[in-house]
C-alpha cells in the first residue's frame, strides 16, 4: 500500500510539473504567434510604403488648344486639336523599362472621350476606358512629353478632367476648361 501511495504521490508531482510546463509552452507559443502577426503587419505596411514610393507621378500638366495650323488658340470655333503637355517625375525606386501611359479625358457631363470602344485598360480589377495612350521608356529620371486629341466632335463648354495612369495606378488628375 505504501508503495502505491509513493507512486501516486510521484505521479501527482510529475503531473503538476507537466501541467506547469504545458502552460509555459502555451504562453510562449501565444507570444511567438503575436510577434509573428505583428511582423506580418509591419511587412505589409512596409510593402505598401514601398509600393507608394515606387509609384510614378505627373509633376507638370498643361492643356493647349490648337487650331488647324497647330498654333495655340483661345477661339472656341477654331479648336482642332488638344495638346496635353506633361512631365513624369523622377523616381529611382520605380522599375525601369517600357511603360504605357494612359490618359482619360472626361467631359463636363462625366463621359469619357474615346475614339474606340476597344480602348480599355485594367484598373482596380476592372477594365476602364481611356482616350489616349502612349508608350515610353522610363529610366527613373524625369521625362516630359505631349499627347494629342484630334477634335472630331463638338466640344462641350465647361470643366474637363485629364486622368493619367501607369502600371494600373492613377498617377495624376488635372482639371482644364474649354471656354466659348
Amino acid at each position: 500500500m505504501v508503495s502505491y501511495v509513493h507512486q501516486i504521490d510521484s505521479l501527482d508531482r510529475t503531473n503538476k510539473q507537466l501541467v506547469k510546463e504545458n502552460q509555459q509552452v502555451k504562453q510562449q507559443y501565444q507570444e511567438v504567434a503575436r510577434q509573428a502577426q505583428q511582423l506580418e503587419e509591419e511587412r505589409t505596411q512596409l510593402a505598401e510604403v514601398v509600393s507608394r514610393a515606387s509609384m510614378l507621378e505627373i509633376s507638370h500638366f498643361e492643356m493647349i488648344a490648337l487650331n488647324k495650323r497647330d498654333r495655340k488658340t483661345t477661339i472656341y470655333n477654331q479648336i482642332q486639336k488638344l495638346q496635353f503637355d506633361y512631365t513624369v517625375g523622377r523616381n529611382i525606386t520605380n522599375e525601369p523599362g517600357m511603360k504605357t501611359l494612359y490618359m482619360r479625358i472626361t467631359r463636363p457631363d462625366g463621359e469619357v472621350m474615346q475614339k474606340s470602344l476597344n480602348h480599355v485598360f485594367p484598373f482596380e480589377n476592372s477594365e476602364i476606358a481611356y482616350s489616349i495612350s502612349k508608350e515610353f521608356e522610363y529610366a527613373g529620371e524625369e521625362i516630359s512629353g505631349a499627347m494629342y486629341w484630334a477634335v472630331e466632335e463638338i466640344l462641350q463648354i465647361g470643366w474637363y478632367t485629364a486622368d493619367f495612369f501607369v502600371d494600373g495606378e492613377l498617377i495624376g488628375s488635372f482639371p482644364f476648361q474649354i471656354k466659348q
